[in-house]
């Protein structure tokens, strides 16, 4: 999960390197992650070797890697109703230890980790509530920088998106 495949050596790929140079190593984490789910799919969930991995990668340092398995258990509890409340378990709980984390240093996923507790099905509602809490917090925590933009970045970022629209519209 440390190292991941290079992405294409083309020019569109390589403008989304510059533009933002997580994306494909985070992009190619969630999806190894959910090929995971594929592997010996005859195994029963609970002592299955998929599972393990993931759960491995899940109690891991709050990263990417666990970012991915995360998003990978709650897709998995989608399509399988009979391992949701294992799955809401796992993952409330990496929850939990990840907002303990937080209360002591910084934890980049937090956000991410909190949005993946409002999309797994079974979530317990008092885990859910913590999860809104800690966006809500975050959110309050962005707003201060969102005002201090100058006019001309707002004024960039308006043109962007108008770029963008036409580049979609095209």
């Amino acid at each position: 999960m440390a190292h991941a495949i290079p992405a294409l050596d083309t020019p569109a790929w390589q403008q989304i390197q510059q533009d933002d140079p997580t994306y494909w190593p985070r992009s190619a984490q969630a999806w190894a992650c959910l090929g995971l789910l594929h592997h010996k799919a005859d195994e029963p969930w609970p002592s299955s070797a998929r599972r393990q991995v993931l759960v491995d990668l899940l109690r891991g340092v709050e990263d990417w890697a666990t970012d991915a398995a995360m998003n990978a258990l709650v897709v998995a509890a989608w399509a399988d109703p009979a391992i949701r409340s294992d799955v809401a378990d796992l993952v409330a709980t990496r929850f939990l230890d990840g907002l303990a984390a937080y209360r002591k240093r910084a934890v980049s996923i937090i956000v991410q980790m909190a949005h993946l507790i409002l999309a797994t099905p079974g979530m317990k509602p008092d885990v859910s509530e913590l999860a809104r809490a800690t966006l809500k917090r975050e959110a309050a925590l962005d707003e201060p920088a969102e005002r201090t933009h100058s006019s001309a970045d707002k004024r960039k970022a308006n043109q962007a998106t108008r770029a963008g629209l036409r580049f979609f519209r095209a």
